[in-house]
């Protein structure tokens, strides 16, 4: 790996070009440069048993400056910690200065779409972490991970998410190729397959160190000195102002929400009153009578983790010591009948209990 100090002195252009970087973002569509071409780079592609390191120019020219053969699978195998001859170019003093991708085989690694609720958009890097087992073959420490949002379906409450993976070794053995020439790559991806995509970093730190390019760059270099500026010039009165002003809109923003809650209760007070009569007319159990029957049939060792109640059904989604035991408890009741799985019955990796789907009918005091 790179020495400590170089990696220091190379913190503050690191810092810029992100900060350029989302300040880029921020542009309109049109206005923002193409990031598709923006100068010309190297491109480690690592295979099973070689490594083959080519030019790409930004003219859209390619050339092989060179390659040579991995031996054996660890990351720290002694043929590959040395510098192979076939990687020289990197090296060289005219590439120094040129981006360097490492670009994997498809089969190293996994691509996937998975489908999440959207209510967990927020800490979706958490999310994927505790469910990474159960959405792959892979354990989150055995792994680097990258994502997109693709798609968000806000009427049924979920959310498309891209992912790729690749196991740590070969991240470990990528990395070990380039550390003899003292580089560190820009990005270490997955090689696009089919409709071309812009492609996620696998590497470890996922700051974007893909810089701006032609005049944007000196623009939005301008504007970010300029706000530093601005905000270290700006008078400590002023910002004491500003506070003062901020708490007296959070006293009155604090009044508001308690008179909103007030106004909530009131609400689900009228309602819960309005569902017990419609419920009384329709001969169905109110939601107090259907909560307490659960609880006073499911047994301890079960955990409800989502009920879902429809106008006839109820979904109950959870965990259990023994998840076929609930449909006989569950017939037992007048409420409902017709208790069934609605998925295979798995076993929870972190619990070691069973995790079901069962979907129930809600029986009527006429049926």
């Amino acid at each position: 790996m790179a020495d400590p100090l170089r990696a220091i002195t190379q913190l503050p252009g690191i810092f810029m070009r992100w900060w350029l970087g989302e300040l880029s973002g921020l542009m309109p569509r049109g206005l923002a440069p193409s990031r598709v071409k923006q100068r010309s780079c190297l491109v480690l592609k690592l295979h099973d048993d070689e490594v083959v390191l080519s030019e790409h120019t930004k003219r859209g020219s390619t050339r092989v400056l060179g390659r040579c053969e991995i031996k054996g699978q660890g990351a720290r195998d002694a043929d590959v910690v040395q510098r192979p001859v076939g990687l020289a170019a990197l090296s060289e003093r005219r590439y120094r200065k040129w981006p360097l991708v490492i670009r994997l085989a498809p089969h190293l690694g996994m691509r996937k779409l998975v489908d999440l609720p959207l209510a967990a958009k927020d800490d979706l890097a958490n999310l994927l972490h505790f469910e990474l087992d159960r959405l792959t073959p892979f354990k989150p420490e055995d792994v680097n991970l990258a994502w997109r949002l693709q798609a968000t379906d806000t009427k049924a409450g979920s959310m498309q998410v891209l992912l790729e993976i690749v196991p740590r070794a070969v991240i470990d053995l990528a990395l070990d190729l380039v550390a003899p020439f003292q580089r560190e790559p820009d990005s270490i991806e997955l090689e696009q397959t089919g409709d071309q995509v812009q492609p996620l970093d696998l590497r470890p730190k996922l700051i974007d160190e893909r810089p701006a390019d032609g005049w944007a760059k000196r623009v939005l270099r301008v504007t970010a000195m300029v706000l530093l500026v601005i905000n270290v010039a700006l008078p400590v009165v002023q910002q004491q102002q500003l506070i003062a002003d901020l708490d007296a809109k959070i006293v009155t923003a604090r009044q508001g929400a308690e008179v909103s809650l007030q106004l909530r209760e009131r609400l689900d007070s009228m309602s819960n009153e309005s569902a017990f009569l419609a419920d009384a007319r329709n001969g169905r159990p109110t939601m107090t009578e259907l909560l307490a029957e659960l609880t006073e049939l499911l047994p301890d060792h079960s955990h409800i983790l989502q009920l879902r109640v429809t106008e006839n059904d109820i979904d109950l989604m959870g965990l259990a010591d023994k998840a076929t035991d609930l449909i006989a408890i569950l017939s037992q009741s007048s409420f409902l009948k017709g208790p069934a799985f609605n998925s295979p019955v798995t076993r929870d990796g972190r619990s070691n209990k069973e995790r079901f789907h069962i979907s129930v009918e809600l029986a009527s005091e006429t049926s």
